[in-house]
C-alpha cells in the first residue's frame, strides 16, 4: 500500500508500490499546482510555463475505456500561435504512448491561457500511469520548439473491469508504443 497524504493512492503487487513510492509526488486530485515543480535542465529556460492541472476526476482513479478530462493553465513571456499539447504516458517508467492536440493553442504575452482538454484512455490496459505534459510547436522543418515540459505531470491508475482478461489478474508489461488518440482541445 502506498500513501500520498494519508490517501491510498496504490495497493497491490510490493514492487510496483515501491517504484511508485520512490517517485511518489501530489500528482494527484481536482487541482494540481504545477508552477513551482522543478523542470529538466532543457525545459528550465521555455518562454512559457503550466501553472496549474485541473482535473473533474480527483481521485485519480479511472475505469477502462474511460476519458480523462482537464484544464491546463499556461502563462506566457511570448505570443505564440500553434502551439500543441502533448501528452506521454508511461507504466513502470517506460514510454508506452503519447497522445497531441491539433496545433490550435495560442498563447499570448504576459497573459493566462486556460486548456481545457479531453484524453480517450480506451487503448490503455489497467495499470498505474504518470505523464509527461509537453507544449511545443512545431516548425517547417518538423522540429519542435518547447515551450514547457513536466517530467511528472500527472499520476492516475486505471482499474480492471469485470470479465477482462477473464477476471485474471493483469500484470502489465508492455513490449512497444502504442499509437494513441488525439488529445481534443475543448471549446470554453
Amino acid at each position: 500500500i502506498v500513501l500520498d497524504h494519508g490517501r491510498i493512492i496504490y495497493d497491490g503487487d510490493v514492487e510496483e508500490a515501491i517504484e511508485l513510492y520512490l517517485g511518489v509526488r501530489n500528482f494527484t486530485g481536482a487541482d494540481i499546482e504545477l508552477a513551482s515543480i522543478e523542470r529538466e535542465p532543457a525545459f528550465a529556460d521555455c518562454p512559457s510555463r503550466m501553472v496549474s492541472l485541473m482535473l473533474e476526476n480527483a481521485s485519480g482513479h479511472y475505469q477502462m475505456n474511460s476519458v480523462l478530462r482537464g484544464r491546463l493553465r499556461v502563462t506566457s513571456t511570448v505570443n505564440a500561435d500553434n502551439v500543441i499539447l502533448g501528452i506521454y504516458f508511461l507504466c513502470h517508467g517506460v514510454a508506452i504512448t503519447s497522445m497531441k492536440s491539433a496545433a490550435s493553442i495560442q498563447l499570448r504575452k504576459d497573459a493566462v491561457a486556460e486548456i481545457p482538454f479531453e484524453v480517450d484512455l480506451e487503448r490503455l490496459a489497467p495499470a498505474r500511469y504518470t505523464t509527461k505534459i509537453v507544449l511545443s510547436q512545431m516548425n517547417e522543418s518538423g522540429g519542435a520548439k518547447y515551450y514547457d515540459a513536466i517530467m511528472d505531470g500527472y499520476s492516475f491508475s486505471i482499474e480492471q473491469a469485470p470479465g477482462f482478461m477473464h477476471n485474471q489478474p493483469w500484470k502489465t508489461k508492455y513490449n512497444g508504443f502504442l499509437t494513441g488518440s488525439e488529445v481534443k482541445l475543448l471549446s470554453e
